[in-house]
């Protein structure tokens, strides 16, 4: 009896196993036949779009605005965020009549191409310079970093200190935040891996909502068009071997940065304006956040939430203070999510055109 139990579970593992890899592999082609369709859209359909070579890498733009502007703004995105060449439109093309833009995709982000090579803070900003020098802009920069190009655009600034008039963070995540961690638990660094791999075989198409892939337009920023590239860039490049060993990278380069931050004399003079995404206060969290953290929570009643907030406000303190620390910095509080480039563009297209009147 135990025998034929141990034979019926390994037949029933082996056909798991057999539809398993039957289903991986008909997404996988599905998935790759799409991208292609998808590819010639999004090459007819994203303005400004240009691509270019570097290290043998094939790396896409997109490139609007004031070609002869005294200040070009470099957007620099952050991890799994392949479609902001489409996203970050709403904050940036109100800056186009003053300013030229440039919205580069990292290698493995949007049309990009992925790369097996190693993502070191050294690298990325080579990358980020040499294309900026093909694409044929010069002159002063001012580095708009969401995330953890933060600290892409603290190296960059004080590697170059020539090239960069000012930095506009954007719920950056600041270097000290990976040093005090350490190195990312295996369990993280399995969990994406496992996203990876659900891009890579086109899992993610069939699996991952839009909630995850391209976030809730909780204000109608976007049109369905503009929706539909978003999700063709996701699908095409959303997180790529190149993001998944950037990722992994992240707290050998947070020390670079800090290194050569400590290093480099000028650097706190340097006008900076910082954008934190207040998820805790405002209309953001009273319309969306906090049905969210009660939920979590299993919180009950308003003096509760209250109560869950002044906690996290209390443990932002540190944060600010890292902020602060960098010298010459204007903190803005925006209600909204960690993408608010996607929730307030407004609020932020506002607040960068009053910081580069200034420059």
């Amino acid at each position: 009896m135990r025998n034929r139990f141990f034979k019926g579970l390994k037949l029933f593992i082996k056909w798991i196993f057999f539809l398993a890899v039957i289903f991986t592999g008909t997404t996988a082609v599905y998935h790759y036949t799409m991208l292609k369709t998808e590819r010639t859209v999004l090459e007819t359909s994203i303005i400004g779009d240009t691509f270019t070579s570097v290290s043998g890498k094939l790396i896409h733009a997109c490139i609007y605005g004031k070609i002869d502007a005294p200040l070009t703004l470099i957007f620099m995105h952050g991890l799994g965020n392949g479609e902001t060449t489409v996203s970050t439109r709403p904050m940036l093309e109100p800056l186009s009549s003053a300013c030229q833009i440039c919205v580069i995709d990292r290698p493995g982000n949007g049309l990009s191409k992925s790369t097996n090579e190693p993502r070191s803070i050294e690298s990325i900003v080579a990358e980020y310079r040499t294309a900026l020098k093909q694409f044929g802009i010069s002159g002063k920069l001012v580095l708009v970093a969401h995330s953890i190009a933060g600290m892409y655009a603290d190296f960059w600034a004080c590697s170059y200190p020539a090239e960069v008039a000012g930095i506009v963070y954007i719920d950056a995540t600041l270097p000290e935040i990976y040093a005090e961690q350490g190195e990312e638990p295996f369990v993280l660094k399995a969990a994406s891996l496992a996203k990876t791999t659900g891009s890579f075989t086109g899992l993610q198409r069939i699996l991952v909502g839009d909630s995850t892939l391209i976030r809730r337009d909780y204000k109608n920023v976007f049109s369905s068009r503009d929706q539909d590239l978003r999700r063709m860039l996701m699908f095409a490049n959303t997180w790529s071997f190149a993001t998944f060993r950037e990722k992994c990278a992240a707290y050998q380069n947070a020390g670079a940065a800090l290194a050569v931050r400590k290093q480099a004399a000028g650097f706190a003079a340097v006008p900076k304006l910082y954008f934190e995404a207040d998820t805790y206060h405002g209309e953001y969290f009273e319309s969306v956040a906090a049905a969210g953290v009660k939920a979590q929570y299993g919180f009950t009643n308003d003096a509760q939430l209250a109560e869950w907030v002044a906690g996290a406000d209390e443990r932002r303190l540190a944060e600010y203070q890292q902020i602060e620390a960098l010298g010459n910095v204007t903190l803005v509080k925006v209600s909204g999510p960690h993408t608010l480039y996607e929730y307030a563009p407004d609020v932020l297209s506002e607040g960068i055109s009053a910081f580069v009147a200034e420059l």
